[in-house]
C-alpha cells in the first residue's frame, strides 16, 4: 500500500461530551476572572479605607499634641504631612502648617458634620477635612447637636485639615490597576490556549483513529483484492468457454455474469485508488472546457453556468477529476430522477471564481440527505442506496483534499442538496 503524499483529513466536530468539557472549562475560567476582578477591587477599596483611617488617626494624634503645647512645629518631623490646619466654624484659619489653605471655603461645606476625603492622583496626596471630635462612625450624628456645639465653642477650632503624601498607595493602586487589566487578559489567553489544545488533542485522536482505520482497511483490501481477482479470472475463463459452446439464444444469459464480474473488478480497483497516492499525475486543466466535455457524456439535460470571465485553470489529475465529477453528477441525477419525466433539468452545475479560489456547485432537487447522516456519507462503504458501493464520496473527498481542496454538502431551501467543491486556481 503506497502512502506517499497521503493526507488524512479529520472533521473537527466535537462530540457532546467534549463540548460539555470545553464549556465547563470556559465557565471555570470566567468564574476565575470574575473572582480575580472582585478580589483586586476589594483589595483596592480596603487600601483606601486604611489610608483614610490613617489620616484620621494622624489628625487625632497631632490635635492632642497641639492641645498640650499649642505648637505645630513637631509636624516638621513627619515627612508624610504636607499641610495641616485648624479652622474656625466660619472656615477661616486658626492655625496653619505647610501648604494648608487660608480658608476652607470652596473646598468644604462647613455646615455639614461629615468628613471629606479627596485622593489627588496627580500629586499623590490625600486631603482630609473633618469637624473636630468627629471620627469614623460618627458621620451620621445629630446635625442640630453639632450646630449647638459650634455655637457654644466660639473662638475654638472647629475643623481640622490634613494633606498627606500617599505615594506608596498610588504605586499599589497602579499595580492593582495593571493587574485588573492584565490578569483577565492572561486568563482569557490561557483559556483560549487550553480550549485550542483540547480541540487539537481531540482532532489528533480522531486523526490517529482514522489513520489506524486506513491501515486496517489497506491490509484487508490487499488481501481481498488478491483473493477476489484470482477467482474472477477463473470465472472469466469459464464464461468465455461457455460463450463458445452454448447456443446463441443462451449466450445472452451470460451477460449478467459479465456485468457483475466487471462491477466487482471495478470496486477492487476503486479501493486501490482510495488507498494509493490520491494525487495521481496532476496537470493543468481548463475547468470550463473540461466540464463542458464531461457533460456531453450524459444523455440527461444538465444546466451548466460559468459565472467567471476568462480561463479557469486548476492543477488536478485528469482521470481523478473526471471520476469525482462523474460520481457527484450521477448521484445528483439519481436523487432527482423524478424530475427527468417532467422535462425539467434534474441537476444544475455552476462554476465561479473569487480571487485565487475556484468554486464548483452541483445542485439537485431530490430528497436530500438526512441531517444525522451528512457526517457519515464520506465513510468508506457507507451508502443508503440498494446498489451503491459506498466508496464514491469517500474517493471524491480523498482526491479533492489531496489537492488542498474541500467538499461540503448542505441542504437546499425547498428541498434537494447542494455540493460545493473548492479548489485553488493555478
Amino acid at each position: 500500500m503506497e502512502t506517499e503524499g497521503r493526507k488524512i483529513t479529520v472533521r473537527g466536530d466535537l462530540s457532546k461530551e467534549d463540548s460539555v468539557i470545553i464549556v465547563s472549562i470556559a465557565m471555570l475560567f470566567i468564574l476565575l476572572i470574575l473572582f480575580t476582578i472582585l478580589l483586586l477591587n476589594g483589595e483596592n477599596r480596603r487600601n483606601r479605607i486604611l489610608i483614610e483611617y490613617q489620616a484620621e488617626k494622624t489628625v487625632n494624634s497631632y490635635i492632642e499634641v497641639y492641645r498640650e503645647n499649642q505648637d505645630l512645629s513637631v509636624l516638621k518631623n513627619d515627612r508624610q504631612i504636607i499641610g495641616f490646619g485648624l479652622y474656625y466654624a466660619s472656615g477661616d484659619a486658626y492655625k496653619l502648617y505647610g501648604d494648608a489653605p487660608q480658608k476652607l471655603s470652596g473646598l468644604y461645606d462647613t455646615t455639614t458634620p461629615s468628613s471629606y476625603f479627596k485622593f489627588v492622583s496627580r500629586e499623590h496626596v490625600l486631603i482630609m477635612i473633618r469637624p473636630l471630635g468627629m471620627q469614623r462612625g460618627m458621620m451620621m450624628g445629630n446635625r442640630g447637636l453639632m450646630s449647638r456645639m459650634y455655637r457654644n465653642a466660639e473662638g475654638l477650632p472647629h475643623f481640622a485639615y490634613i494633606k498627606l503624601d500617599i505615594s506608596d498607595f498610588f504605586k499599589k493602586q497602579r499595580i492593582y490597576s495593571g493587574l485588573l487589566v492584565s490578569l483577565p487578559i492572561i486568563l482569557i489567553i490561557l483559556m483560549g490556549s487550553f480550549v485550542f489544545l483540547y480541540r487539537s488533542n481531540v482532532t489528533y485522536r480522531k486523526k490517529m483513529a482514522a489513520q489506524s482505520q486506513l491501515v486496517t482497511l489497506g491490509e484487508a483490501a490487499r488481501t481481498l483484492a488478491h483473493e477476489i481477482k484470482n477467482p474472477l479470472g477463473a470465472i472469466r475463463i469459464q464464461t468465455g468457454y461457455l460463450k463458445r459452446v452454448l447456443p446463441e439464444e443462451r449466450k445472452a444469459e451470460l451477460a449478467v455474469i459479465d456485468e457483475e464480474i466487471e462491477r466487482i473488478s471495478s470496486l477492487t480497483d476503486k479501493i486501490g485508488d482510495f488507498l494509493r497516492n490520491p494525487k495521481g499525475d496532476p496537470e493543468i486543466i481548463n475547468l470550463d472546457n473540461f466540464i463542458k466535455e464531461l457533460l456531453m457524456r450524459f444523455k440527461e439535460n444538465i444546466d451548466y453556468k460559468n459565472n467567471s470571465t476568462g480561463d479557469i485553470l486548476i492543477l488536478f489529475d485528469r482521470e481523478r477529476l473526471r471520476s469525482v465529477l462523474e460520481n457527484l453528477i450521477r448521484n445528483a441525477l439519481e436523487s432527482g430522477e423524478d424530475m427527468i419525466t417532467t422535462g425539467k433539468s434534474p441537476v444544475e452545475i455552476e462554476l465561479d471564481k473569487k480571487r485565487t479560489h475556484v468554486y464548483i456547485y452541483i445542485r439537485d432537487r431530490g430528497k436530500g440527505i438526512p441531517e444525522k447522516l451528512i457526517n457519515r456519507v464520506y465513510d468508506p462503504f457507507y451508502t443508503t442506496k440498494t446498489k451503491g458501493s459506498g466508496i464514491g464520496l469517500s474517493l471524491s473527498k480523498r482526491f479533492i483534499e489531496a489537492m488542498n481542496g474541500s467538499i461540503k454538502i448542505k441542504h437546499r431551501e425547498h428541498g434537494g442538496t447542494e455540493i460545493l467543491i473548492t479548489l485553488s486556481e493555478t
